[in-house]
């Protein structure tokens, strides 16, 4: 029996889901995603779990797709995030088959955050998607943000917002991260769920004068982030495979792992390191460069190069190294986010270290 916050609900096997509940699936339909939350052996309890509107059908939770994009345990590829400066770009990487649109603006670092035109342009052109994938946004450099800055309101359906800890110790982003994210949170209306943060972090954190990733894993986890990302400040120097070896991106993977912290790879990534990546296995590989006609990240997006980069991230490959599958039967929500409640929407699924469901409890405001 599993636990809701109101009424019990049984397990699936003796309340299974009505037969609309079977079609309903999260909103982006990638192979990896999908795939993912049909294994995932609570999937019935969390959609008997949701409320139905007056015709029997279910809403879409705004944030239920989160939980399958970083917690869902397909063996396949990472997913791939492609970085875009405008709503033509985005209509390019859906076209090239992006798994997690992202909207920065390159000529404003390595984390430049967008115009709110664009992003409202953005906004629109995903609203009239049948399936449209989860978006992400980039906020510029953590210590952009001191107290007096104005927070200003993003659009209410933003799946992710990334903050770079450029400038800053480790004891500074512990300190200013939190903050940051009790503000931007007070700007939602009323009800809404809050983005999921991820804790943007340097391969290169010399050039950034900043803490190195391995030191900001165990920050990003008390700080409730849906995940980190490791990219590259300088964008004229190396990019990420030339400035960490692959043992060490090996090591932190696995130590993103023990913590079920969901990693993030990016930073002038080409063709050439898929292999490596593949090895690696991420859950999540961001482009941008290699995105766009001739290989520069300022230039123009091209749907080809997302579909080539997608075609050959995808491809199977006798050298790729991934996560096994669950044991048959095996009642587990491998790779979550961390120990404690993961978000989906509507509610919230507690979990063990181990990955075992315990119970589902509305999410509260």
């Amino acid at each position: 029996m599993i636990k809701t916050g109101g009424p019990s609900v049984s397990s699936p096997e003796t309340t299974g889901p009505q037969e609309n509940q079977e079609c309903w699936e999260p909103r982006h339909e990638t192979p990896a995603s999908q795939a993912g939350w049909r294994a995932c052996p609570d999937r019935h309890t969390i959609l008997a779990a949701l409320p139905r509107l007056g015709n029997g059908t279910f809403p879409r939770p705004p944030h239920l797709h989160r939980f399958c994009i970083l917690t869902a345990a397909s063996p396949g590829p990472p997913q791939l995030l492609v970085s875009v400066r405008s709503s033509a770009e985005a209509r390019g990487a859906l076209e090239g088959g992006c798994d997690i649109l992202d909207v920065k603006e390159p000529l404003h670092g390595a984390l430049g955050m967008p115009l709110p035109t664009v992003l409202e342009e953005i906004a629109a052109l995903l609203a009239h998607q049948a399936s449209p994938p989860p978006w992400s946004v980039a906020l510029g450099e953590l210590a952009e943000w001191p107290p007096h800055r104005p927070v200003p309101k993003l659009p209410s359906t933003i799946d992710f917002v990334k903050v770079g800890v450029a400038g800053l110790s480790r004891e500074a982003v512990a300190e200013r991260l939190p903050s940051l994210m009790a503000r931007w949170s007070a700007t939602l209306p009323s009800g809404a769920t809050p983005p999921g943060w991820i804790l943007a972090t340097y391969a290169d954190s010399d050039h950034a004068h900043a803490a190195a990733p391995h030191e900001l894993f165990e920050v990003a986890r008390q700080s409730g982030c849906a995940g980190l990302l490791i990219d590259t400040w300088s964008k004229q120097g190396p990019g990420l495979t030339g400035c960490l070896d692959e043992p060490t991106l090996q090591s932190l993977q696995a130590h993103a792992r023990r913590l079920r912290l969901p990693l993030a790879l990016a930073g002038r990534l080409q063709l050439a390191d898929i292999p490596i990546l593949r090895r690696v296995g991420p859950a999540i590989v961001g482009i941008r460069s290699a995105a766009c006609v001739g290989g520069v990240r300022t230039g123009v997006l091209s749907a080809g190069a997302v579909a080539r980069f997608r075609t050959a991230l995808c491809a199977p490959a006798a050298d790729s190294v991934f996560p096994p599958a669950p044991a048959s039967g095996a009642a587990t929500i491998p790779s979550v986010a961390m120990a404690g409640s993961v978000d989906v929407g509507h509610i919230t699924v507690d979990h063990g270290t181990d990955g075992t469901a315990l119970r589902l409890s509305p999410l509260t405001t």
